[in-house]
């Protein structure tokens, strides 16, 4: 005899997984690109670095670690606005390492405005996110527009 209780335990406990994983759709292209935002991270916990000052030292409020800022790693981060086959619009965050992927490795020489530029010209594009914090971890690129294009 199987405990009724238990079966709806199991049932919800497979729904909240489904719900806090992550999700695969495809997109004909970014709709914008909200922000790129350059930033220092922790030298401890790898976490973005919220009060960076012109001071040259700094401390992480998430580890209260303090440490010198020029030894503290520059990082990217994109956020964008992409709609899904439904016609809902998902906002995402896409970090440095995604980034790098899908721009063959050049956003450390690229401006703000440049890598904004690939990212909107991109097409047929496959996001795979965490549903719960909304990171893009994977986007796979079907075909894409002439990257090298120049946009003066």
């Amino acid at each position: 005899m199987e405990d009724e209780t238990f079966s709806e335990i199991a049932v919800e406990d497979c729904d909240d997984a489904r719900k806090l994983g992550e999700e695969v759709f495809e997109i004909d292209n970014i709709l914008s690109v909200e922000k790129m935002e350059h930033f220092s991270k922790c030298v401890n916990c790898t976490r973005k670095l919220v009060q960076v000052t012109s001071e040259n030292i700094v401390q992480c409020d998430r580890c209260g670690h303090s440490m010198r800022l020029s030894q503290c790693e520059r990082s990217i981060m994109a956020k964008i606005v992409a709609a899904q086959e439904d016609g809902q619009t998902v906002r995402l965050m896409i970090r440095k390492d995604v980034l790098n992927t899908i721009l063959d490795g050049g956003i450390n020489s690229l401006g703000e405005g440049e890598i904004t530029k690939k990212l909107l010209m991109l097409r047929n594009l496959k996001l795979k996110y965490n549903v719960q914090s909304q990171i893009v971890s994977e986007i796979n690129l079907e075909s894409e527009i002439n990257l090298e294009q120049n946009f003066d």
